[in-house]
């Protein structure tokens, strides 16, 4: 993926990669987020090991229904405690005000108790797997077919989106799998022919899960058994 940014020298110039510096809770969510919408990702960080340091937060219903469209939310919930009530007190205790945020998150819900150190640990385990996966793609891109890749891409997307529909252009779809337009055409056009999924302007529709996922290279299985595909 790459966006038009500023002019230099008078042409405008395009964004694919991005460098991420610090690897606190919000430069681990960019890196994060950044990697999830097709951009190269790297991040750096000048401390030789992870601190506990700081209190905690509560995760909002929005900012876990954010956490959840990159496939972080499970992990953030299983390390912290679900806040169903809030509660203002004076300092004898007695109850100034109470707010039922289970009544209040809907479907975005629900909001998150966790300590800070618990939330940077469970957003760098995310990005270990991150890294992990890139080094897999890399050698996935060298040594696998293009077809298998392109089923291994599609299933991953059914994954994270949740569903067996969804759209996708020969465009990113090239970048993603490191070939030309042709070289997707082909590679979907194949999987077509074995009435694997139906390709219609750029809109893909997977006919039969087990058949594809036969189809695709190893690589996806071997995430899958290590549980990086859940946290990714």
């Amino acid at each position: 993926m790459s966006i038009p940014c500023a002019a230099i020298g008078g042409k405008m110039a395009k964004i694919d990669a991005v460098l991420v510096v610090g690897g606190g809770v919000a430069g681990l969510t960019a890196a994060a987020a950044l990697h999830r919408r097709g951009f190269r990702t790297e991040l750096v960080e000048r401390q030789k090991a992870w601190h506990a340091l700081g209190a905690g937060f509560l995760v909002q219903a929005n900012g876990m229904r954010m956490l959840r469209s990159l496939g972080l939310a499970a992990g953030v919930a299983n390390a912290g405690s679900v806040v169903r009530r809030w509660q203002f007190c004076d300092e004898q205790g007695e109850v100034l005000s109470e707010t039922d945020l289970e009544a209040l998150w809907g479907d975005a819900g629900p909001c998150v108790g966790i300590e800070r150190h618990a939330l940077q640990r469970a957003l760098l385990h995310f990005v270990n797997a991150l890294m992990i996966q890139i080094s897999q793609t890399a050698a996935c891109n060298r040594f696998h077919v293009v077809e298998a890749r392109l089923a291994r891409w599609l299933l991953m997307t059914r994954e994270r989106l949740a569903s067996g529909e969804f759209y996708l252009t020969h465009e990113f779809l090239a970048d993603m799998l490191g070939v030309r337009r042709v070289g997707v055409t082909s590679a979907a056009s194949s999987l077509q022919r074995r009435k694997l999924i139906r390709y219609r302007r750029g809109i893909i529709t997977i006919l039969d899960q087990q058949g594809l996922e036969a189809a695709a290279c190893s690589c996806y299985r071997h995430l899958q058994v290590m549980g990086l595909e859940a946290a990714t």
